[in-house]
């Protein structure tokens, strides 16, 4: 997902935990990197596109569960 998209839906959903600036966001990534999500993400079989609305997320979601 876009990075910056990403921060906006962090923003909107204003949650006490979240962080406030995109220098935050940007650390944390750098630290899941590190403990090696990227490399997890790489080897996954299916990825969903979360761009888009909530709905296109679940109509994702249930396309997927209807192929496996």
């Amino acid at each position: 997902m876009p990075f910056d998209l990403r921060f906006e839906r962090i923003k909107k959903r204003a949650r006490s935990d979240d962080m406030t600036g995109i220098d935050e966001l940007k650390k944390r990534d750098e630290r899941e990197k590190g403990w090696g999500l990227e490399k997890a993400m790489a080897l996954a079989d299916i990825t969903i596109n979360n761009t888009h609305s909530i709905e296109e997320f679940q109509e994702e979601i249930r396309k997927l569960f209807r192929t496996v």
